[in-house]
């Protein structure tokens, strides 16, 4: 049995909530994270905690990710979109 997330849930709650992604690199996040547009996946603490603290310093960073990662988590969780892939797959009309 594996002990981690494919996709960690604090990504999906962080970007429904606006708030940009930073986390070190994961198979699952590599779909969700976009460097520098909604978050940051680093390859190491080092490079996290620097990107981490740029983003603190610089308020318009910060706001750019958050309104990217708003809007990554709405395009992602569109339901509309998602019925219609449903429906697509059963033959549904």
């Amino acid at each position: 049995m594996d002990n981690y997330e494919e996709v960690p849930i604090y990504a999906l709650e962080a970007g429904a909530l606006g708030v940009p992604i930073l986390a070190c690199f994961s198979n699952g996040l590599k779909n969700i994270v976009k460097n520098e547009f909604n978050g940051f996946l680093a390859n190491n603490e080092f490079d996290l905690a620097n990107f981490a603290a740029r983003m603190l310093d610089d308020r318009q960073l910060w706001l750019l990710l958050s309104t990217n990662s708003l809007t990554s988590s709405d395009n992602q969780n569109n339901l509309d979109e998602y019925l219609k892939q449903l429906q697509n797959l059963y033959n549904i009309k």
